[in-house]
């Protein structure tokens, strides 16, 4: 009889233990490894009710001018459409994208980590103040590009080639971020219009640009620069006809003058005899196919929807003919 209480006093104890292990385990997962997505959530109250009661920092561009403000509780744009694109936008119904959302912790004063400034403020006790954001945007270059597009539907990026940096990145049409309602009671427009970022969303042909991926493959694979190829203007690489721009004839030229002049013709050839697997080898390197964003050492850095460029649809070198990578 003893024996038999001791067991039910022990299956108890494992039962009450195994209990109270899984109710850590459960608070736990959503106060360590979920924390910062329950603290960003849009529907989360407890972070709206914070977020009122702390000045929302300031976003500016790479020339310190101010993009994003808060006033009297309201949410100030610069140039509301022209900035878009990247700032994106915050609302309670809508949720958080692009600057906005990505770097809404620090914006908001809510973040976990800490610098200097930040433990000094807590010494102090003195309320939350909400970190400002700088970008790598220049808003007079943002502003140009958006004029340049005009009423034209398309995407414009400006690089600093030195460091990558996204200095200016439109995409039109555009939307106000201040009139969010207007643009998704229009499911049309929502996904496929003003809402849209057709620099980040939407894929298209590189062009010349592709020339330097080839000149960078043919390096990398024991194909020297001062190999020639004769340019006619035209060819047939492979059954598929291809053409300078103006039929022009380039004659007999280096990587180096294929390069100068961006012959069709010379690119084609070398990029026809490394063959698909060394070819999509490099592109693979260049990031071709992968989502290199996420691999950063801070994803936020790109704070945007990105979607995965490709060379073909499957991206299996197996299935592209030479006349294939001749258009590539």
């Amino acid at each position: 009889m003893e024996n038999d209480v001791q067991l039910r006093i022990r299956t108890l104890l494992v039962i009450v233990t195994l209990a109270f292990l899984a109710l850590f385990g459960y608070q736990a997962y959503w106060q360590v490894v979920k924390a910062d997505w329950l603290t960003n959530l849009p529907t989360n109250r407890r972070l709206a009710r914070a977020e009122k009661l702390t000045p929302r920092g300031a976003i500016y561009d790479s020339m310190g001018t101010k993009l994003a403000w808060t006033e009297d509780g309201v949410r100030k744009y610069a140039d509301p459409e022209g900035t878009a694109a990247v700032i994106g936008y915050m609302d309670p119904v809508y949720g958080r994208v692009g600057v906005e959302g990505e770097w809404n912790l620090e914006l908001a004063g809510l973040s976990r980590t800490f610098d200097a400034a930040e433990v000094e403020r807590v010494l102090r006790n003195e309320k939350p103040q909400g970190k400002d954001v700088a970008l790598t945007l220049d808003l007079k270059l943002q502003q140009a590009g958006r004029k340049a597009l005009g009423e034209k539907t398309g995407a414009l990026v400006m690089l600093d080639p030195a460091t990558g940096a996204i200095l200016a990145l439109v995409t039109s049409p555009t939307y106000d971020p201040t009139r969010l309602k207007e643009y998704f009671t229009d499911k049309e427009l929502a996904q496929n219009g003003e809402l849209r970022n057709r620099c980040t969303q939407d894929l298209y042909p590189p062009g010349s640009t592709m020339k330097v991926l080839t000149a960078t493959a043919a390096l990398m694979h024991d194909i020297s620069p001062d190999k020639e190829y004769t340019c006619t203007g035209k060819a047939v690489i492979g059954g598929a006809p291809l053409k300078d721009y103006g039929n022009e004839v380039h004659g007999t030229l280096s990587m180096k003058r294929a390069l100068t002049v961006s012959c069709n013709n010379y690119f084609a050839h070398t990029a026809a005899d490394l063959g698909a697997a060394k070819f999509f080898e490099t592109a693979t390197a260049f990031g071709f196919g992968s989502d290199w964003w996420n691999k950063l050492p801070e994803p936020r850095m790109l704070p945007l929807t990105l979607v995965k460029s490709k060379l073909t649809t499957k991206m299996d070198p197996k299935l592209v003919k030479k006349g294939d990578l001749a258009h590539m």
